[in-house]
């Protein structure tokens, strides 16, 4: 039997609708860090690019994060605060300026692997979904790929999965990383097309959208020892056009992702 357990956290602010646009409500304590929210550990939702002001990250993640996490009650981690280092800069905790995907800038936080720890502490199995944002033209461009064989229009793909496939992007070793089952990736697809938003497997040799790669955090548990039995961690990327761009959107694809992982997860219900 599946042994559920409560992360005992920190509190996130709420998200408010104002007009057309939705704004955090004001916690100075909390502002300029990291968002930790508690609840039911068998699946963790992480937002690690989701800065809300400009120039932003992985557009509106965070909201999206947010969203599905009131409506599932499982724990969540959501940054809004840490952007990706532009271009001719480096890594700074200072300036706000951390990929907390990327594993050797996520060590630089003093608290997000140890808050990630503690949300996937046994007894229990977590699932872990990244949840990332991509170009409009990074889906266009997976779904013209033979080697997709993905059946239908271009602008019709809205999501990928990545759970470790395919060969090592730093070293070239040929094969496999899976950090989650098939099974899991494989039901996740389905549920997700099943209630609206279309999505595939990410190719084997595609250059992104993986979670291959040995030095992101897709790969962590896998480095720190964690069996699949334990943790379970997919990559989600999903579009702007149509489920990142208005509040609308932000809804409807937040609906989709509950019904899905509701139905992928024991005991996780919207």
């Amino acid at each position: 039997m599946e042994i559920f357990r409560n992360c005992n956290l920190m509190y996130v602010p709420s998200l408010l609708i104002v007009g057309e646009k939705m704004v955090k409500a004001k916690s100075p304590s909390i502002e300029d860090d990291i968002k930790v929210i508690p609840g039911n550990s068998s699946l963790l939702l992480i937002a690690p690019h989701g800065v809300s002001t400009k120039p932003k990250d992985d557009i509106n993640t965070d909201i999206l994060t947010h969203e599905i996490v009131k409506q599932l009650g499982c724990c969540g981690i959501i940054n809004d605060v840490f952007r990706k280092p532009r271009k001719m800069k480096g890594p700074n905790l200072e300036n706000k300026d951390l990929n907390l995907y990327k594993i050797e800038q996520a060590q630089m936080h003093p608290t997000f692997l140890d808050e990630i720890r503690k949300m996937i502490k046994p007894p229990g199995k977590t699932l872990v979904v990244w949840i990332h944002g991509m170009k409009n033209s990074s889906a266009k461009t997976e779904a013209k790929n033979k080697a997709s064989k993905f059946k239908g229009r271009a602008d019709a793909l809205h999501a990928l999965i990545g759970f470790g496939q395919g060969d090592s992007p730093k070293t070239g070793e040929p094969k496999n990383s899976f950090t989650a089952c098939k099974e899991t990736a494989n039901r996740f697809k389905n549920l997700l097309t099943e209630y609206g938003l279309t999505t595939i497997l990410t190719r084997k040799n595609a250059s992104n959208f993986r979670g291959r790669h040995e030095d992101y955090m897709n790969q962590w548990f896998m480095n720190e020892g964690y069996k699949r039995s334990q943790v379970e961690s997919i990559q989600l990327e999903i579009r702007e056009k149509d489920f990142r761009d208005t509040v609308d959107n932000l809804k409807k694809t937040a609906n989709i992702l509950s019904k899905a992982l509701s139905g992928l997860v024991i005991g996780i219900k919207p």
